[in-house]
C-alpha cells in the first residue's frame, strides 16, 4: 500500500484555545499551521490544496489572484496558544 505523509493544518474553530473561546481570524481562508504530521494510505487524499504561508504584518494576497488558504500562525496544541510565523520563540 502506497503511503503519504501529510502536515496538519487547523482551522482556527478546530483549534483548542487556552481558557476557551474561539481564536480571532482575519481572513476566512485562514488556517493555523502544526507541527503535528500524519502518515495515511495514498487513496485516502482526495487533492492537493495551496497554502500561502503570509507574515502577520504583510497583506493578505488577493483571493482572486492567488486562491488557497491563508496560514500567518502556528498553533501549539500543547500550551493552546499562537504564534506568528515571523516569532523568534518559535522554533
Amino acid at each position: 500500500m502506497v503511503m503519504v505523509t501529510g502536515q496538519w493544518l487547523h482551522r482556527p474553530e478546530g483549534a483548542e484555545h487556552h481558557g476557551g473561546g474561539s481564536w480571532q481570524i482575519r481572513d476566512t481562508r485562514e488556517l493555523f499551521y502544526s507541527s503535528h504530521h500524519i502518515e495515511v494510505p495514498a487513496k485516502c487524499v482526495m487533492h492537493k490544496c495551496v497554502v500561502h504561508f503570509a507574515p502577520v504584518n504583510k497583506q493578505l494576497p488577493d483571493c482572486r489572484k492567488h486562491p488557497g488558504f491563508i496560514d500567518q500562525q502556528v498553533c501549539d496544541a500543547v500550551q493552546q496558544k499562537l504564534w506568528k510565523i515571523t516569532d523568534k520563540d518559535f522554533n
